[in-house]
């Protein structure tokens, strides 16, 4: 990849376009503070293109945030992980309600469950 800087990338593009930083979730958050006001270009081959183009959709970022998040090594955590960690949110949930409503029949068997639960989502959170 090479990188192309100075008057051959200027873009007079009058629109804002913000830093964006993850939350506990890995969720974008915009940062109003700080506003990305500077560009760059790369040249790729029309297979890394594809992969990039792939990868953002995935995560449902742009190419370029997608870019930005792995060179500062921020995360990225895909759409379809993002669901995955609803899921097994909600499932907990009704896991702690199966010990309640059972009165504590089941209660180490659930706690060992949601126990691989929340293990299993810490590493989606930080698989991508």
């Amino acid at each position: 990849m090479a990188l192309l800087t100075g008057d051959a990338c200027t873009h007079n593009d009058h629109a804002r376009h913000f830093v964006s930083r993850t939350d506990q979730k890995g969720l974008a958050v915009k940062d109003s503070k700080h506003f990305l006001d500077n560009r760059i270009g790369i040249r790729v081959t029309s297979k890394e293109k594809k992969q990039l183009q792939l990868d953002a959709e995935l995560a449902g970022l742009s190419v370029s945030e997608l870019i930005r998040r792995r060179y500062f090594g921020r995360p990225i955590v895909a759409n379809a992980d993002i669901i995955m960690i609803n899921e097994l949110r909600r499932i907990g949930g009704l896991l702690k309600l199966a010990i309640v409503e059972s009165k504590g029949c089941y209660k180490k068997d659930v706690n060992d469950t949601i126990l691989e639960i929340k293990n299993y989502i810490h590493r989606l959170s930080n698989d991508i």
